[in-house]
């Protein structure tokens, strides 16, 4: 990200990339928009600073996952089943609400371990940084993440 952007093309630039992680995360999307809106606007208020760093798109994300994450315990419909979801995402195809499927029962943090590194594709340390967690610890949560969605998409073939 460019130091000194301007908010809106910021939000222009990451929104999608948030929104997209936040569906598959959660598989509800009345529930990714909302959590996605809310990020930013955490994000615009405290945007003099953020503006100034690399990793402002990170920081989005892992706010944004952070509240889908209280968000889903307040909500009862927030389950690991989809199809118990209050809106699912009718346009995924199948192996998509597979993945999200899969994804809605990892733990928390494994899910926004997983999310950030391989759907954001952003490197263990930045990672560790967003979630206040030693790198060693995000490398252990993205091991036991794939043992567990390697075990539910087999599971699910």
């Amino acid at each position: 990200m460019e130091a000194g952007l301007d908010f809106s093309t910021f939000y222009r630039a990451e929104y999608q990339r948030v929104f997209k992680a936040i569906v598959l995360s959660c598989g509800d999307r009345d529930m990714a928009h909302e959590v996605t809106q809310d990020a930013f606007a955490h994000a615009y208020v405290r945007w003099r600073r953020l503006s100034r760093k690399e990793w402002a798109g990170g920081w989005v994300m892992t706010t944004a996952l952070n509240m889908m994450r209280k968000e889903g315990k307040r909500r009862s419909t927030f389950s690991p089943n989809v199809a118990e979801g209050a809106h699912p995402v009718e346009s995924l195809n199948a192996k998509d609400l597979d993945l999200v499927k899969a994804l809605r029962g990892l733990a928390p943090r494994q899910r926004t371990a997983v999310v950030l590194h391989y759907l954001e594709d952003m490197p263990v340390d930045m990672i560790a940084t967003q979630m206040h967690i030693a790198p060693g610890t995000v490398k252990a949560l993205l091991f036991q993440a794939r043992k567990n969605l390697q075990k539910d998409l087999r599971d699910e073939s």
